[in-house]
């Protein structure tokens, strides 16, 4: 164990940038993270973004500024790299506020609540990688499918998809970086705290995941 905590806090300095003072290497931490076999993680996700909001013949052209939330929570097996139990989910709602044309067409109208991903079910896929299904739903709306030509407004109706969004696991051993406040990766940061990890996703989606080493 102790070489392996060794190597890790010479990957640590490597990983340092030239402005990071040597003491903020906490030594203790890096023992922590390699020594844990199972930790525990709470994920919170949240989606910011320009997206799809109609369904049915041209409702890709119909976009609507989306938030929404969910929330995880699971045991993850370091060394198997992979789910050590259920996973506990807590969707959130969907709000739309606001909608454009992905053209220069009227605005769509939507009739109902867009709801962008209910998540129903998880589980491992590859390694360090979690797969969770759910639902999309597009509520009835009014959009202007056949601009152009025209700019009238036309009636879709409602429609349901399924989803599959592939969320990473981070190694909780980067949190053995927290006391640098730096990962090393432009697209993961720190909290203020510095007791969680902050993923910054291509796909509208922030995960901030929170561990704690189990055993």
């Amino acid at each position: 164990m102790m070489r392996n905590t060794m190597k890790m806090a010479a990957l640590l300095m490597i990983a340092a940038p030239l402005s990071a003072p040597a003491q903020q290497i906490d030594m203790a931490a890096i023992q922590k993270w390699s020594a844990a076999k199972v930790v525990h993680y709470a994920v919170d996700a949240r989606f910011d973004a320009w997206t799809q909001v109609a369904g049915g013949k041209g409702g890709e052209s119909a976009q609507g500024k989306v938030g929404d939330a969910y929330a995880l929570e699971f045991d993850w097996d370091v060394r198997a790299r992979q789910l050590a139990g259920p996973v506990t989910i807590r969707n959130g709602k969907s709000v739309v506020s606001d909608t454009r044309d992905r053209g220069e067409c009227a605005k769509p109208v939507l009739q109902g609540d867009y709801e962008h991903f209910d998540a129903t079910e998880a589980k491992s896929t590859n390694r360090d990688l979690l797969e969770l299904k759910g639902n999309r739903h597009f509520p009835a709306a009014q959009i202007a499918n056949e601009c152009p030509a025209s700019r009238a407004l036309h009636a879709v109706a409602a429609e349901q998809r399924g989803v599959v969004e592939n969320i990473p696991v981070p190694e909780a051993k980067m949190m053995s970086l927290a006391g640098m406040g730096v990962t090393g990766n432009p697209k993961v940061s720190f909290t203020p705290d510095r007791q969680s990890l902050v993923m910054h996703l291509d796909n509208g989606w922030t995960l901030t995941y929170t561990p704690t080493a189990l055993k």
